[in-house]
């Protein structure tokens, strides 16, 4: 039997990796947390041991391992009966994010509405608003384009009358900006980033963007609009800024005659259209590795399960046999106490 110090010690460190994982702390060891997940998987409430799978989970995706970090999450799920809603839908939004990085939308898409009922079932409306708006992005991937104007629109209305989600509609209208962009619907995208501006610059957030003025300036085709914006972002400290900067500058500075521009915006141009390959690059062997793990683990699962029902029919096939020949032998001995009477 586990000593209350023993289970205290295994406990401090589990709540130890919650709080860091609250805080984005950056994991580069999962010794802690497999320690108390070792522990709780024989000791502990249903409730700790489903945690100690999770974070446990969260750590191994942070590492760059998605299919152990799907393992586990799946595990916390199968510590928890359905009374556990509210922890049964944080941990399927998870997986559905998981899928989501992997490229795996039809996973995704299953989880996601997983989440949805569990949420629902909890009344979590902030994790419902999350759930939506992934599941727009995850339905426009499939190319299920009116399902994710449908999600998006239903987080928006959470926005709307929901006290905890008002200050996410920031978030919500970057989504259908781009949206409304990528489907060429104007109007809607020319609305959405009007609010979006109007909100930003109450909160003085209008940096977050700038990108989207920039992409909406380039839909209207606006030079005024995207030369004022482009010159701030050259400034930025994200590559991806620069780059839609400086590809929009390159493209005035041709409109407009200007040969020296011309060259010095190319310039810059490439330089960080560069980088964002190589950090690419090394992204891409990433996921490879993650999508052939994932795809390594679920053939290994299917075997297990084939082997385990053919164990099962053997079994099966065992008793049967054992119970006709105890009915043959019991059939004998009745018959030869019959004869032996007669």
């Amino acid at each position: 039997r586990a000593s209350p110090d023993e289970y205290n010690r295994h406990y401090y460190d589990l709540m130890t990796v919650k709080t860091r994982d609250k805080a984005d702390f950056q994991f580069y060891s999962d010794s802690l947390v497999l320690s108390a997940m070792e522990y709780f998987k024989k000791n502990g409430t249903d409730t700790v041991r489903a945690e100690a799978f999770y974070y446990a989970g969260r750590v191994a995706r942070m590492l760059g391992d998605s299919p152990q970090a799907l393992d586990y999450m799946q595990n916390a799920l199968n510590s928890l009966d359905d009374s556990h809603t509210r922890l049964k839908g944080k941990i399927s939004s998870q997986m559905g994010q998981i899928f989501l990085n992997l490229y795996l939308f039809e996973q995704a898409k299953t989880r996601f509405k997983d989440a949805v009922i569990y949420n629902r079932d909890s009344r979590d409306s902030l994790a419902l608003f999350f759930n939506y708006t992934n599941l727009g992005e995850n339905s426009y991937w499939l190319q299920e384009y009116d399902s994710s104007l449908v999600y998006y629109k239903q987080a928006l209305d959470l926005t709307d009358f929901n006290s905890k989600c008002k200050g996410k509609r920031l978030h919500i209208l970057m989504h259908l900006a781009n949206y409304y962009i990528n489907t060429n619907d104007t109007i809607n995208a020319v609305s959405a980033y009007n609010e979006l501006e109007r909100i930003a610059t109450k909160q003085k957030k209008l940096n977050l963007i700038k990108r989207l003025g920039l992409r909406i300036g380039a839909f209207l085709n606006d030079s005024e609009i995207c030369g004022s914006i482009a010159g701030n972002l050259v400034n930025s400290q994200s590559v991806y800024d620069k780059k839609d900067a400086y590809g929009v500058l390159f493209q005035l500075a041709l409109k407009n005659n200007q040969p020296d521009k011309i060259h010095e915006y190319a310039e810059k141009y490439i330089e960080a259209i560069e980088t964002i390959n190589n950090n690419s690059s090394k992204n891409a062997v990433i996921h490879q590795n993650s999508l052939y793990n994932y795809s390594l683990r679920e053939k290994e699962n299917a075997k297990l399960k084939k082997s385990q029902s053919a164990l099962t029919i053997g079994i099966l096939i065992t008793v049967v046999v054992c119970v006709l020949l105890l009915l043959i032998l019991s059939t004998i001995h009745m018959r030869a106490k019959k004869v032996k009477m007669e």
